[in-house]
């Protein structure tokens, strides 16, 4: 959450024209959701009303830029943008789901999907557009900073060819909104493949920008590159227009995602605090404003870009554990199983050893810092072991006690995510065990003339 809320903060900073955007497709999904559901108007023609709404919004953004620098080096502007995020967020968390997040959810998804096949089209083009590859190769195996390829890269990419919070969505949420259960399929197998295609395309467009262009972090980096793939064949004046598009849809992936996450932690509360001593969190608005509280203070104080390989640890052990889940059916039902229990044991064993690995980090820059070892690189001052896993505004020398405790926060979190996720792991392997067992047992008593059970 913290992270996402950064980002949206930061890409709200970085390109003015997407907020202008952003706000004009939140009230087109508000408008579309009661001519849908309140007036009973077609979809087809909600549809329509829709994207024109959406095309407006760019076009407005484009026109009508926010900026603005509060403090000598804008450094107040992360927090206030954040702020503004927060509030959206806490409006889309407890107005009612047709009002609101589901026709925003579904008008986001045309610029998204236009922006991945602008993103193909631009690929393809590139023998004629004469766009070169410009990232090296290397090094492959293992980055100093970031780590060895395996685990790291399998929780890096958080997302694209399998996601955890995609079961618990799924089985929650989407399927409370298909009209009838064979939607199941083209909707969920259609949401992971495409979200696998987005992932390719990301790849992409970084590929095709100088090693230099990620000096300065990498934020801009895809919308620099998808701009710079694009502009060939849409034209040279469009680029302010496609700056703001693929801006705008970086925003809208942050945003409506960390307002189903909001949501849903919402619900957990409601259920989990709903009775006893500490009833006042099951209340919507409280559980909303402590969700997004603190995510805010993580992310306006620099320490939520540690926090990504964690939500993409917990994620993917997530998906790692809702595959076994399906292994122990099919070993129930005494279907083949091998198909899913391979790719279930590699998931988790790939999770585990990348949450094994963060805290090994986070751990190794407290006690080098504490030891007074130098640190490699430009500026051999000790503090840069702490200040490496924090960003903007506390990655400076005076705060070095702040990040001194946010590395051993980070150190809790990991251990926490992994002895829970190892805890969960071997209880699904045994599960599995028993069900391989029991199955046998059925067939070996309907052999023995004794009744199967199906």
């Amino acid at each position: 959450s913290a992270a996402f809320i950064a980002l949206i903060a930061v890409f709200w900073n970085r390109y003015p024209g997407t907020f202008v955007a952003t706000l004009g497709i939140l009230v087109a999904g508000l408008l579309c959701g009661q001519l849908l559901y309140r007036v009973k108007m077609n979809v087809f023609a909600v549809t329509g009303i829709g994207l024109a709404l959406v095309v407006l919004s760019i076009y407005l953004g484009v026109l009508f830029p926010v900026s603005f620098k509060v403090g000598a080096a804008g450094e107040w502007n992360i927090p206030i943008w954040a702020g503004v995020a927060v509030l959206i967020l806490y409006v889309a968390a407890v107005l009612p789901t047709p009002t609101f997040i589901q026709p925003t959810n579904y008008l986001a998804f045309y610029p998204a999907y236009a922006a991945i096949i602008l993103l193909l089209i631009g690929a393809l083009a590139t023998p004629f557009t004469q766009i070169q590859v410009q990232m090296p190769a290397g090094p492959i195996w293992f980055n100093s900073d970031l780590g060895p390829l395996w685990p790291i890269l399998f929780v890096a990419i958080a997302c694209g060819a399998i996601s955890g919070w995609h079961s618990l969505v799924s089985s929650s949420s989407s399927a409370k909104q298909l009209d009838i259960e064979t939607d199941a399929l083209p909707v969920g197998g259609g949401a992971m493949l495409s979200e696998g295609l987005l992932a390719l395309v990301s790849l992409i467009a970084y590929m095709v920008l100088a090693p230099g262009s990620f000096g300065a972090g990498n934020y801009p980096s895809w919308v620099d590159g998808a701009t710079r793939l694009t502009t060939p064949f849409l034209g040279g004046l469009t680029q302010p227009v496609l700056t703001t598009f693929f801006g705008l849809v970086l925003v809208i992936y942050a945003l409506t995602v960390q307002a189903l996450v909001t949501r849903f932690f919402r619900l957990v509360a409601a259920e989990t605090w709903s009775e006893g001593r500490f009833h006042v969190f099951g209340n919507k608005h409280v559980s909303t404003v402590v969700g997004l509280g603190i995510p805010w203070a993580f992310a306006v104080s620099g320490s939520w870009w540690a926090l990504w390989l964690y939500f993409g640890g917990a994620n993917q052990l997530l998906a790692g554990l809702a595959i076994m889940l399906i292994t122990i059916h099919l070993a129930k039902v005494r279907a083949p199983s091998r198909y899913s229990l391979i790719p279930g044991v590699f998931m988790v064993v790939t999770t585990l050893s990348a949450l094994a690995w963060q805290i090994w980090s986070f751990t190794n820059s407290a006690v080098q810092y504490l030891q007074g070892t130098p640190f490699p690189g430009p500026n051999p001052d000790p503090v840069g072991w702490i200040l490496r896993n924090v960003r903007p505004p506390i990655n400076v020398k005076a705060y070095a006690l702040v990040a001194l405790g946010i590395n051993a926060v980070f150190v809790v979190v990991g251990a926490v995510l992994f002895l829970v996720g190892l805890s969960m792991a071997v209880r699904l392997f045994r599960s599995y065990r028993v069900s391989l067992t029991e199955a046998r047992t059925k067939v070996l008593a309907a052999a023995d003339g004794g009744e199967r059970k199906t």
